[in-house]
């Protein structure tokens, strides 16, 4: 997710990346956000902030240029 960041931040274009898929995923992470901690999975836990913090910023981004490109 980080490189797909990267591509967007620098190319300002989204070429590639879909709403749809970008969309699964972030909300598999928040269902991780609750599904972790009732498993007493901490580290997991860290890790599922991490990767939903993420795909929230990769959300962003392509809704951003999205509209920016149209």
């Amino acid at each position: 997710m980080a490189l797909s960041i990267a591509d967007i931040w620098k190319k300002k274009a989204v070429a590639g990346h879909t709403l749809t898929t970008t969309g699964f995923f972030l909300s598999w992470g928040f269902w991780n956000l609750y599904y972790f901690p009732a498993l007493g999975q901490w580290w997991s836990t860290v890790g599922a902030y991490g990767m939903c913090a993420a795909n929230v910023v990769l959300t962003g981004f392509i809704i951003k240029y999205r509209k920016a490109s149209a």
